[in-house]
């Protein structure tokens, strides 16, 4: 009996709790150097470094507490083994006298210093540990704060670069509509002086001038629509054509009629100054058996409520059978509209077949009065020709 405790004494002492605290100690510390190594090579986050470390060092101080608790155990039941015995053995201690009493003391106190020393040991081993793992928490907090502050920092800035990427992208998304604009109006503006120039260079090959030719440009009818209005002349054939306005484009409609072998052209001017330019520019040409310019000075003509400027009646009153009707005048500064008269005036006046070209269709003005001539003469039928450039050409409907 005394054998076997004495065994199993021995056997407890052999398993050195102590050393085992120690190496579990040495194995926590070990652990928690790798996490922290695998926290700065960004392996492992902060947060899951932490957490294992806390978990480990738990799990070790529970084990360190079970060990002692198991030592503590183990001396407690040898003691009451002991004891038993000296119960069981009364004689024996009682003759023993005082030194069986001395061993029973001597017993008790090696048990309860057993007891106080592991008790301390264990208490003194959770108190360092407790210590490093609260250095350890406070190192990982104000290391991940120190992370937090770095990161608010760059996303910040991220945010400051996607604003200002944000606003990049606006004005240049506002460039390319700027750019896109400026594109389609060059190329609309290239293609109308492309077919001007095309239109011009038909011209003076199909007509070949016999004098110099003033400009196509300014206050003068563009190149395409003299093309499209010699176009319309050539193909009608009409006995009178009647032009608003004059100048160089009077002499252009002169030698078609030239070509044509009959015909008159008569234009309308109220300027005295460019009345007299014109009719130098037809004497130069030899054109006064085909061309006539006539003074036709602006009055008032009243439609219900509105009053306009427009030619004289007495320079339109032998005028009859008008087969083409040019409107490119009065000019625009005598009045809004101010070529709206043209058909009120003159449509009485012209074939069934007539074909009015109204110029600078572009302009506001031109267009306004031009829808008012549609709801006016209903008959009418309104195109605007692609070769035409900026004109409305107005013909009858068919029946």
């Amino acid at each position: 009996m005394c054998r076997g405790t004495r065994v199993a004494g021995q056997d407890m002492t052999g398993l050195s709790p102590r050393r085992l605290t120690i190496a579990l100690g040495v194995m926590v510390v070990g652990g928690i150097l790798c996490l922290a190594v695998l926290t700065v090579a960004d392996v492992v986050s902060v947060a899951v470094a932490g957490g294992l470390a806390l978990g480990g060092s738990a799990l070790a101080v529970l084990m360190v507490i079970l060990i002692g608790v198991r030592r503590v155990d183990a001396k407690v039941q040898r003691s009451l083994r002991e004891n038993r015995r000296h119960r069981e053995q009364p004689v024996v201690t009682a003759q023993a006298g005082p030194n069986g009493l001395d061993e029973v003391r001597e017993k008790v106190e090696e048990v309860l210093g057993a007891l106080g020393e592991d008790r301390i040991e264990v208490l003194s081993r959770w108190s360092e540990a407790r210590s490093q793992i609260d250095e350890r928490l406070a190192s990982l907090a104000a290391d991940m704060e120190r992370r937090a502050d770095a990161l608010d920092a760059r996303m910040s800035e991220f945010g400051g670069r996607v604003e200002a990427l944000t606003a990049l992208d606006g004005r240049l998304r506002e460039l390319e509509r700027d750019v896109s604009r400026t594109l389609k109006s060059v190329t609309s503006a290239a293609d109308a002086t492309y077919a001007r120039l095309e239109a011009y260079a038909d011209l003076r090959g199909w007509l070949q001038p016999r004098a110099p030719m003033p400009a196509l440009r300014g206050w003068a009818i563009s190149p395409d629509v003299l093309h499209l209005a010699a176009e319309i002349i050539w193909r009608k054939r009409p006995k009178v054509i009647v032009e608003c306005g004059s100048g160089s484009s009077s002499v252009w409609l002169g030698y078609v009629v030239e070509r044509l072998g009959g015909g008159r052209v008569i234009a309308l001017e109220h300027d005295e100054r460019y009345l007299q330019v014109s009719r130098d520019l037809v004497r130069a040409h030899g054109m006064e058996d085909v061309v006539e310019i006539r003074h036709a000075p602006l009055e008032a003509w009243r439609d219900g409520d509105e009053e306009y400027s427009w030619y004289a009646m007495s320079a339109i009153e032998d005028l009859h059978d008008i087969g083409v009707l040019l409107v490119d005048g009065p000019p625009g500064p005598t009045g809004p509209q101010a070529r709206y008269p043209a058909l009120p005036v003159l449509l009485s006046r012209c074939s069934e077949d007539v074909t009015v070209v109204l110029d600078d269709a572009d302009r506001q003005d031109e267009r306004a009065l031009s829808d008012r001539w549609l709801a006016a003469y209903p008959e009418l039928e309104r195109t605007a020709p692609k070769g035409g450039g900026s004109a409305h050409v107005f013909t009858r409907r068919t029946r």
